[in-house]
C-alpha cells in the first residue's frame, strides 16, 4: 500500500461582506477560481509533487499536489456558511491567487482561519459516484440549495474537494480508451488486433483485386464482417465536447454530503432526494449516491479520499458542482460592512470590566473596561439610553448590566467586595426581570441584595422623605425643596389638569409645614388644610420653632381660602380620593424605617436594590404605581447630590437601571431636572441606564416633548439602538456617523443587534454589535426561583399591614377624641383663627 503525503492546507471561513455602496458584480457565466483551480499545480509538479517515491524508510510513498476543498455546512442558524481548505505554500502564492479568483466571483469577502468541528455521532455520509471519462449535462441550473432547505433544522455540509490531475494527456488518454470501453489490457489487445486486421485486409483487398470489379463485389461482404467487429462509437455529445479539446483540464473530484440527524428516515429521504438531483444532472454519466464512511479527519483538512469514490469533471462540469456564497442570496451567510471597528480595550476581559455585547460577526465578547483613573471613570459614568421596542432585548440587556456591574465577573467573595459596584434597579412588568437576576446571585452576595416589593401590600413599606432630610439636615432648604417636589409628584400622579396654582400653591405649604413640626406626609398636609384645629396648632408650634415665614405664608393661604371657598373644595375633590386608597395610606402614613437606607446603599458595599413596581391592574393602582416611581426616582436623584459633600475619591461608581423611563415623563419633577440628567451624575459616580421604545415615548411630556429631546441631543449620552429605534436614529444621525439609517434598517435583519455610540476614556467609539446572550445562557445558577416566589416575597422592611392600620387610624380616634374632650374655659380655636385670619376660620 502507498502512503500518500498530502500538501498541507489551512481552513478558512469564507464570509460575503455587503458592501451596498460599490455596485454589485455582474455574475460572470464562467468562474475564474475554476481557471486558477484548473491551473494551480504546474510549479508544483515540476518540483516533483505528484509523483511516486520511496521515502528513506524503504516506503513507497506519493506526494500528492495541492488540493482544494470548499464546504458549505447548513448550522442551527439556518444559513449556509462557506469554508475553504486553501494550499499552504511558503510564500502563500496559492493563498493569493485564490483569494484574488475568489474575489472576482463572488465580490467583497473576508477570510478568517477556522477550524471545523465534525462529530461522528448521528452522522450519515454518502458520496457521489460516476464513470470518469463520461460528461454530465450542462444545461440547466443546480439545486444544490434545495437539498439544505429540505433537511429543516438539522445540520448538512456539502464537501467538494478538488486537485488538478497532474498528467493531463495521460489522463486523456486514459478517458478516450475509457470511451471505448478499453480498461483492461485484453480488451486494448483484442481492439487494436482488430484494428490492424482492418487495414491489413483492406490493404491486401485493394492490392490484388484492383481493377477487378466482379472479384471485388464477392469480397466485399468480407469485409463488412470485419467492420462490423469494430467497436461501436455511441452519440454523446457531451463525452464528446469532454474529451474532444486539449484545452480542456481535467480536475479529480470528490463529492461528499454529511447530514447530521437523529432521524433515520429524514436521512433516507435525503438520500433519495439527493439521488434524484444527481439523475437530474447525470446527463450521459450515471451519478450513483454511495452511503460512505469517511475519515473526518481528512474531510476537515479538506483531503481526498483515494478509496472511496471519486469523480473526473473538466471546468464546464466543475461549474455544475461548484456553488459559491452570494450576499444577494439570504440563503447564504453574510455580513454587513463593517464601517468602524470595535478598540482593542473594549475587547479584553477581565475583572471589573462589564460585558454587554459581542462582536457582529467574530463574537468576541465586547466589554466597558475598568476605569484606571478619575479621567476614564468620568467616561465611564457616562449615562446611557437604549432605545427599541417591545422584544427587542432591551430586558435582557439591563438584566445583564445589573448582574454585571455588581459581581463584576467576581468568582468568589473576596473578588465581589473588591470589584462589585453598587446598583438600583427599577422593575416596572410582571418580576421576571427580578427573578431572573435574583437566580444568579451566589450566597456569599445575597446578604447585600435588597428588595423592596410593593407587589406585598400585606407587608407595606414606609414611603417618604425623611432619609433625604436627614442627609442634608444642614441644608436649610432641603425641606421646603421636598415639600415642592413631592406635592408636583402626588398632584401628577393623579392627573391634575386643572389651570390654576392654588392647589399646588396651598398643598405645598401645607407640606412643608408638616415636614418642620408635623408627621412629615402627605397624608399631615392635607389634614392642616382640612382640619381648622389642626391648622391652628401647626401655625403655633411654627411660631414657637420661629419658622415665621413659613407661619406667614399658611395665614396668607387661610386668609385667601376663606375668600374663595372653593379652593378646599377642589383640593379635596382631587386629592382625597387618592388619599382614601388604603395602599398609598399605609405606605405613605407610616413612621420612617432607619434600615430603609439609601444612602448607605449606594455609598457602601456594594448592594443590589431591585425597586418592584407591579405592573398596572395588578396589586397596587395606576396612580400609586407612578407615584412610587417619580418617589423613589427623586429620591435617588436627591441622594446621589448629597454626595457633593464627600471628598471626591470616596464618590463610589453606582449604576442605577431606570426601565421604562417614558412612564414618568409626565411628571415636572422629572421635567425640570431632565436637563441636567445627563450631565450631572458624572460628577457624583452615579451612571443611568435608561430604556425607551422611541421618540413617540416622550409625547408623554406633553408641551415639554422637544425640550426633552434637546437636552438629550444636547448631552450626547452613550446609545444603545435596537429594532424599531429607527426615527431616533434619523434624529440623532450626526451622533452615529459613519452609519446611516439604510445601515440601521439592514441591521434589523439579524436578532437583537444594534448600534451602539459608547465612549471609553473620553473617546467615542460606534460600532456595530449584537447584544450579549442573556444570563441565562451564560451565567451559573445558584437558586432556581419561580415567578410567583419572586411576585410574593415579603418586604423584610415593612410592617404588618394589620399593624400599620392600626395605629394609623387608632391614632387618629385618639386625636379627634382629646378634640372633643377639651375643657371649656379655653378660648375657642374657631375665635383664635378668626383673630389670626380676620375672617370666621377655614
Amino acid at each position: 500500500m502507498v502512503r500518500v503525503r498530502y500538501f498541507p492546507s489551512n481552513c478558512f471561513r469564507i464570509v460575503p461582506i455587503q458592501d451596498r455602496e460599490k455596485t454589485q458584480k455582474d455574475k460572470q457565466e464562467w468562474l475564474r477560481i475554476i481557471t486558477e483551480l484548473a491551473n494551480l499545480n504546474q510549479k508544483f509538479i515540476e518540483k516533483g509533487a505528484g509523483r511516486k517515491v520511496v521515502n528513506p524508510t524503504g516506503e513507497q510513498e506519493y506526494r500528492d499536489v495541492p488540493q482544494f476543498s470548499l464546504k458549505l455546512v447548513k448550522k442551527h442558524d439556518g444559513k449556509i456558511h462557506a469554508y475553504a481548505n486553501i494550499p499552504k505554500d511558503k510564500d502563500q502564492v496559492l493563498k493569493t491567487k485564490l483569494e484574488n479568483a475568489l474575489y472576482l466571483d463572488i465580490g467583497d469577502f473576508r477570510m478568517e482561519e477556522d477550524h471545523l468541528e465534525l462529530p461522528d455521532t448521528n452522522l450519515y455520509t454518502f458520496a457521489i459516484k460516476g464513470y470518469h471519462h463520461l460528461a454530465v449535462d450542462l444545461d440547466g441550473s443546480t439545486k444544490f440549495k434545495n437539498l439544505f432547505r429540505s433537511v429543516g433544522k438539522d445540520q448538512l455540509m456539502y464537501s467538494l474537494t478538488m486537485k488538478e490531475i497532474e498528467d493531463q494527456q495521460a489522463k486523456r488518454d486514459e478517458l478516450v480508451d475509457a470511451r471505448l470501453g478499453l480498461t483492461t489490457t485484453k480488451a486494448k489487445v483484442w481492439h487494436y488486433t482488430k484494428i490492424g486486421a482492418k487495414s491489413a485486409a483492406k490493404a491486401i483487398y485493394d492490392f490484388w483485386y484492383d481493377g477487378e470489379e466482379k472479384i471485388k463485389e464477392k469480397h466485399r461482404v468480407a469485409l463488412q464482417q470485419i467492420k462490423k467487429l469494430m467497436p461501436k462509437k455511441e452519440n454523446k455529445p457531451y463525452t464528446d465536447r469532454k474529451l474532444a479539446s486539449d484545452k480542456n483540464k481535467y480536475m479529480l473530484v470528490e463529492v461528499l454530503f454529511l447530514l447530521w440527524t437523529d432521524d433515520e428516515e429524514k436521512a433516507k429521504q435525503f438520500r433519495s432526494n439527493l439521488q434524484k438531483l444527481m439523475t437530474e444532472m447525470q446527463g450521459e454519466n450515471r451519478l450513483e449516491v454511495i452511503r460512505v464512511k469517511p475519515d473526518l479527519s481528512k474531510v476537515a483538512k479538506g483531503r481526498i479520499h483515494y478509496t472511496l469514490p471519486t469523480l473526473c469533471l473538466y471546468q464546464a462540469e466543475l461549474s455544475k458542482f461548484l456553488l459559491l456564497p452570494d450576499v444577494e442570496d439570504k440563503d447564504f451567510y453574510s455580513e454587513h460592512l463593517q464601517k468602524t471597528r470595535i478598540p482593542e480595550v473594549m475587547l479584553k476581559p477581565g475583572l471589573g470590566a462589564l460585558a454587554f455585547a459581542r462582536e457582529l460577526y467574530t463574537n468576541r465578547v465586547v466589554y466597558m473596561p475598568m476605569p484606571k483613573n478619575v479621567t476614564e471613570i468620568d467616561s465611564y459614568v457616562k449615562a446611557t439610553i437604549a432605545f427599541g421596542e417591545q422584544g427587542s432585548g432591551k430586558t435582557s440587556y439591563i438584566e445583564n448590566q445589573i448582574l454585571e456591574t455588581f459581581l463584576a465577573g467576581a468568582q468568589n467573595e473576596t473578588e465581589w467586595r473588591r470589584y462589585g459596584r453598587s446598583v438600583v434597579a427599577f422593575e416596572l412588568a410582571d418580576g421576571k426581570m427580578i427573578k431572573n437576576v435574583r437566580q444568579h446571585i451566589p450566597s456569599w452576595a445575597r446578604k447585600n441584595v435588597v428588595i423592596l416589593n410593593h407587589a406585598d401590600t400585606e407587608n407595606p413599606l414606609p414611603v417618604n422623605f425623611h432619609d433625604v432630610i436627614k442627609i442634608n439636615k444642614k441644608s436649610r432648604s432641603i425641606k421646603k425643596q421636598i415639600a415642592d417636589t413631592e406635592t408636583k409628584i402626588l398632584l401628577d400622579s393623579v392627573g391634575d389638569d386643572s389651570k390654576t396654582v392654588a392647589v399646588e400653591r396651598y398643598f405645598k405649604a401645607a407640606l412643608q409645614a408638616s415636614y418642620e413640626v408635623g408627621k412629615g406626609n402627605l397624608i399631615d398636609a392635607l389634614k392642616i388644610l382640612k382640619d381648622q384645629q389642626y391648622w391652628f396648632q401647626t401655625l403655633q408650634k411654627l411660631e414657637k420653632k420661629k419658622k415665621r415665614n413659613l407661619a406667614k405664608a399658611l395665614e396668607e393661604n387661610a386668609t385667601d381660602m376663606i375668600n374663595d371657598p372653593s379652593v378646599l373644595k377642589t383640593i379635596k375633590n382631587r386629592l382625597v380620593p387618592f388619599m382614601t386608597d388604603e395602599d398609598f395610606v399605609n405606605l405613605i402614613a407610616q413612621e420612617e424605617n432607619p434600615d430603609i437606607d439609601f444612602w448607605k446603599w449606594t455609598n457602601t458595599g456594594p448592594y443590589l436594590v431591585l425597586i418592584y413596581l407591579p405592573g398596572s391592574g395588578q396589586e397596587i393602582a395606576q396612580e400609586l404605581r407612578k407615584f412610587l416611581f417619580t418617589h423613589y426616582f427623586m429620591k435617588i436623584w436627591m441622594m446621589m447630590l448629597a454626595r457633593e459633600r464627600l471628598e471626591d475619591n470616596k464618590r463610589k461608581e453606582c449604576l442605577i437601571i431606570v426601565d421604562e423611563l417614558h412612564q414618568i415623563l409626565d411628571q415636572r419633577a422629572v421635567q425640570n431636572l431632565f436637563g441636567a440628567l445627563f450631565k450631572e451624575p458624572r460628577k457624583y459616580r452615579f451612571r443611568y441606564v435608561f430604556t425607551v421604545h422611541g421618540w413617540s415615548s416622550f409625547d408623554e411630556a406633553g408641551k415639554n416633548a422637544e425640550k426633552l429631546k434637546r437636552s438629550i441631543k444636547d448631552a450626547r449620552p452613550n446609545l444603545v439602538l435596537l429594532k424599531g429605534g429607527d426615527d431616533f436614529f434619523k434624529s440623532m444621525a450626526d451622533m452615529l456617523v459613519p452609519y446611516d439609517v439604510k445601515d440601521f434598517t439592514e441591521l434589523m435583519n439579524m436578532e437583537y443587534c444594534g448600534i451602539f455610540r459608547i465612549d471609553v476614556a473620553k473617546k467615542t467609539h460606534i460600532f456595530m454589535a449584537k447584544l450579549i446572550e442573556p444570563a441565562d445562557m451564560r451565567l451559573p445558577i445558584f437558586q432556581k426561583i419561580s415567578l410567583e416566589e419572586s411576585r410574593s416575597m415579603a418586604n423584610e422592611f415593612g410592617r404588618p399591614r394589620e399593624e400599620v392600620e392600626e395605629k394609623i387610624y387608632g391614632l387618629e380616634e385618639t386625636q379627634e377624641e382629646e378634640t372633643t374632650c377639651q375643657p371649656q374655659n379655653e378660648k375657642n380655636l374657631e375665635e383664635e383663627l378668626a383673630e389670626i385670619t380676620g375672617g370666621s376660620g377655614l
